[in-house]
Protein backbone atom coordinates (compact mmCIF):
# COMPACT_ATOMS: atom_id res chain seq x y z
CA UNK A 1 0.00 0.00 0.00
CA UNK A 2 3.34 1.93 -0.06
CA UNK A 3 2.58 3.54 3.60
CA UNK A 4 5.15 4.71 5.76
CA UNK A 5 5.10 5.33 9.66
CA UNK A 6 7.33 8.51 10.34
CA UNK A 7 8.21 11.37 13.04
CA UNK A 8 5.84 14.79 12.48
CA UNK A 9 9.09 16.28 10.76
CA UNK A 10 9.06 13.47 8.40
CA UNK A 11 12.33 11.24 9.79
CA UNK A 12 12.26 7.37 10.49
CA UNK A 13 10.66 7.18 14.01
CA UNK A 14 12.97 5.18 16.84
CA UNK A 15 12.04 1.93 18.71
CA UNK A 16 10.21 3.99 21.59
CA UNK A 17 8.23 5.53 19.28
CA UNK A 18 7.01 2.72 17.54
CA UNK A 19 6.49 0.55 20.42
CA UNK A 20 4.33 2.69 22.16
CA UNK A 21 2.09 3.04 19.15
CA UNK A 22 2.29 -0.56 19.51
CA UNK A 23 1.06 -0.92 22.46
CA UNK A 24 -1.65 1.56 22.78
CA UNK A 25 -3.02 -0.17 19.62
CA UNK A 26 -3.29 -3.49 20.88
CA UNK A 27 -4.44 -2.42 24.65
CA UNK A 28 -7.81 -3.13 24.25
CA UNK A 29 -6.96 -6.70 22.72
CA UNK A 30 -4.71 -7.31 25.92
CA UNK A 31 -7.24 -6.16 28.36
CA UNK A 32 -9.70 -8.79 26.65
CA UNK A 33 -7.86 -11.36 27.05
CA UNK A 34 -6.92 -10.61 30.44
CA UNK A 35 -10.81 -10.25 31.08
CA UNK A 36 -10.99 -13.41 29.65
CA UNK A 37 -8.77 -15.47 32.51
CA UNK A 38 -11.65 -15.30 35.58
CA UNK A 39 -14.40 -15.97 33.15
CA UNK A 40 -12.84 -19.35 31.53
CA UNK A 41 -11.76 -20.42 34.86
CA UNK A 42 -15.37 -20.02 36.28
CA UNK A 43 -17.91 -22.35 36.76
CA UNK A 44 -20.51 -19.26 36.57
CA UNK A 45 -19.01 -17.25 33.68
CA UNK A 46 -19.78 -13.43 33.93
CA UNK A 47 -18.56 -10.01 32.21
CA UNK A 48 -15.24 -8.90 33.68
CA UNK A 49 -14.48 -4.99 34.80
CA UNK A 50 -11.52 -5.89 31.68
CA UNK A 51 -14.11 -6.71 28.63
CA UNK A 52 -16.13 -3.33 29.68
CA UNK A 53 -12.74 -1.58 29.69
CA UNK A 54 -11.68 -3.38 26.12
CA UNK A 55 -14.73 -2.54 24.66
CA UNK A 56 -15.02 1.56 26.34
CA UNK A 57 -11.45 1.78 24.91
CA UNK A 58 -12.44 0.41 21.23
CA UNK A 59 -15.54 2.67 21.43
CA UNK A 60 -12.89 6.09 22.64
CA UNK A 61 -10.47 5.00 19.54
CA UNK A 62 -13.45 4.76 16.92
CA UNK A 63 -14.85 8.22 18.41
CA UNK A 64 -11.51 9.92 18.08
CA UNK A 65 -11.27 8.79 14.51
CA UNK A 66 -14.41 9.94 13.37
CA UNK A 67 -13.73 13.20 14.77
CA UNK A 68 -10.33 13.33 12.92
CA UNK A 69 -12.19 12.18 9.82
CA UNK A 70 -9.75 9.19 9.04
CA UNK A 71 -6.82 11.55 9.21
CA UNK A 72 -5.34 10.42 12.24
CA UNK A 73 -5.42 7.40 15.05
CA UNK A 74 -4.85 7.90 18.81
CA UNK A 75 -2.21 5.22 18.51
CA UNK A 76 -0.90 7.73 16.80
CA UNK A 77 -1.53 10.89 18.43
CA UNK A 78 0.05 9.23 21.67
CA UNK A 79 3.14 8.25 20.16
CA UNK A 80 3.70 10.94 17.94
CA UNK A 81 3.76 9.70 14.45
CA UNK A 82 1.94 9.75 11.57
CA UNK A 83 1.58 7.94 8.49
CA UNK A 84 2.05 9.13 4.97
CA UNK A 85 2.21 7.52 1.79
CA UNK A 86 5.78 6.61 0.38
CA UNK A 87 6.96 7.42 -3.32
Amino acid sequence: MHLKVTSHTNTRIGKKKSFVRTLVKLLPWEITHIGLLPIYFSDNPQPTIGLYLANGLIIVYLVYFIAQKGKRTIHDFVSGTKVILSA
